[in-house]
């Protein structure tokens, strides 16, 4: 098991985590993006390298933009998904 699990990731420009599950990686930037729940809103999509590929991940949370603002480009992280299904951190 998990071939296709890995092949999707592979395909994806997205980070995909299972709960509790982490990623190491490098943070390259951010960008303003729109909301894709709400076009209205904006969102920041962090954009990170994880082995030698570009991935990223989109969030709206003022609290997640203040952890980030410490952090500075080229900086290696580590981001674990902590909870379970859409309750998640």
């Amino acid at each position: 098991m998990g071939k296709l699990k890995d092949w999707a990731n592979e395909q994806s420009p997205f980070i995909r985590l299972a709960d509790g599950e982490s990623v190491v990686g490098v943070y390259m930037a951010f960008e303003h993006v729109a909301n894709r729940f709400d076009p209205k809103k904006k969102s920041i999509r962090y954009i990170l390298e994880i082995d030698g590929e570009e991935k990223f991940f989109e969030s709206s949370s003022a609290s997640l933009a203040y952890q980030f603002d410490t952090i500075g480009e080229n900086e290696r992280i580590k981001i674990t998904r902590a909870g379970e299904g859409t309750k998640t951190k």
